[in-house]
């Protein structure tokens, strides 16, 4: 399953922000994808759903069955807080997939810029940009700015 993001758009609220776009899968536009970035669950609405007049329930239309299975094939992720209710590995849902495909839609627009990387001393999640799509260049200037060895590459 090849899903793309298209149309995004992204907005600051108070409780961190929000987004929209269309899901496309294999090319043909697949859901709405709405967070108003007010806490809460995301909203998808399928556009199958849309043209086939209240025929199927949310989970019952083929668009939801596909998405569904998708969901199941992400596995499960681990809780970065320790065992919650005495467990630490939770199954994926909408919230987190969506979740997964924005962070890969957001990266690969930084990667167009040039190539990742991240200092040793920096937080978990932050990375940098260094403006170049050559390898040996980026490690040059990085070595240079910072030192052999005190950097990731992405």
């Amino acid at each position: 399953m090849n899903f793309q993001i298209k149309g995004f758009k992204s907005w600051a609220t108070n409780d961190g922000g929000g987004y929209q776009f269309n899901l496309y899968l294999d090319g043909k536009k697949f859901a709405y994808v709405h967070n108003d970035g007010n806490g809460g669950c995301i909203d998808m609405k399928f556009y199958d759903l849309k043209f086939m007049g209240g025929q199927y329930g949310w989970d019952e239309s083929p668009s939801a069955i596909i998405w569904n299975k998708y969901v199941k094939s992400l596995g499960q992720w681990k809780s970065e807080f320790g065992a919650i209710n005495g467990t630490e590995f939770f199954d994926h849902d909408t919230d987190t997939a969506i979740g997964i495909l924005v962070e890969e839609y957001e990266m690969s627009k930084h990667r167009k810029k040039g190539i990742l990387f991240k200092l040793l001393t920096d937080s978990e999640n932050a990375f940098r940009t260094i403006k170049t799509h050559d390898m040996d260049l980026a490690t040059k200037q990085l070595n240079k700015m910072f030192g052999e060895g005190k950097y990731l590459f992405i």
